[in-house]
C-alpha cells in the first residue's frame, strides 16, 4: 500500500513538473480573459442605458400623467371638483379611502360623500417625488413635481420654474423643457374645473323660477288695481 502511494506520488511529481507552468499560464490568462469580458459587457450596459434610460424615462412619464388625468377626471365626474387650493399643488390623495368635510388634498368638492376611493394603492412618483397639478397662463396641467430630473436633463424648478403667469404651451415646444423628442412631459387638465351642478344652476330649475317670477310680475297690476278699488 506504501508502495502503491509513493507510485501516485511520483506520477503526481510528474505531471505537475511537465504540465505546471502550462496549467498556470492558462489560469493567469482565463483570470484576464474574464476581467475582460466583464469590463466589456458593463461598457455595452452604460452606452445602452444611456442611449435607453431616457426614453424610457419619457414613456414612465407620459403613461404616469395619462393614469393620473384619468383618476381625476373621474374624481370631476363623480364629486364635482369645484377649485384647487392653490397654484402647485402635490398629489398625494389617491390612496384615501374616507376623508371628513369637503376638501381632500388640494380639492374642493362639490359632491365628497362620493368619493370612491382609494383610486390607487400608491401614490404616483417620480424619483421619490409626488405629481403636482399646477395653474398656468393657459390652465390646470399635471407635471413632475419639484427637484426631478428630466430625461433631457433639465431639473424642475432649478432650470426653470413654472408660475401662474407661465406659458404651458411654450414649455411643451419640440424646443422647450417639458418636452423629450416629440414627447411631452406634462399633461393638461381638458375638464373644466367650477362647473357646479347644483339645483340652483340646472337649466330646468332657472327656467322655472324665470317662469314663476315672470309669472308675479305680471299678475302685480292687477293685484294693486282690486286693492286700490276695494279702499274706494
Amino acid at each position: 500500500m506504501k508502495k502503491l502511494d509513493e507510485f501516485l506520488n511520483s506520477i503526481d511529481e510528474k505531471v505537475d513538473k511537465k504540465f505546471g507552468p502550462v496549467s498556470k499560464k492558462l489560469r493567469q490568462y482565463f483570470v484576464i480573459f474574464s476581467a475582460t469580458l466583464i469590463a466589456s459587457l458593463f461598457v455595452i450596459f452604460l452606452v445602452k442605458t444611456s442611449k435607453e434610460g431616457p426614453a424610457q424615462l419619457a414613456t414612465i412619464i407620459q403613461n404616469d400623467l395619462e393614469q393620473i388625468e384619468k383618476i381625476l377626471t373621474n374624481i370631476d365626474t363623480t364629486c364635482n371638483i369645484l377649485s384647487f387650493n392653490y397654484d402647485s399643488l402635490r398629489i398625494d390623495f389617491f390612496t384615501v379611502e374616507k376623508f371628513v368635510g369637503s376638501t381632500i388634498g388640494c380639492l374642493n368638492l362639490a359632491y365628497p360623500g362620493k368619493w370612491e376611493g382609494p383610486y390607487m394603492q400608491r401614490n404616483p412618483t417620480l424619483q421619490g417625488k409626488f405629481y403636482e397639478v399646477i395653474r398656468s397662463k393657459d390652465g390646470f396641467f399635471i407635471a413632475p413635481g419639484l427637484g426631478v430630473k428630466l430625461p433631457n436633463g433639465q431639473i424642475v424648478g432649478k432650470d426653470f420654474i413654472i408660475t401662474s403667469n407661465t406659458s404651458m404651451t411654450e414649455l411643451l415646444t419640440d424646443e422647450g423643457p417639458l418636452n423629450y423628442k416629440g414627447q411631452k412631459l406634462a399633461r393638461k387638465i381638458e375638464f373644466k374645473i367650477g362647473d357646479w351642478d347644483s339645483v340652483f344652476t340646472q337649466t330646468t330649475t332657472v327656467d322655472k323660477i324665470n317662469t314663476a317670477l315672470k309669472e308675479f310680475n305680471d299678475a302685480m297690476p292687477f293685484t294693486k288695481l282690486e286693492t286700490g278699488t276695494q279702499h274706494a
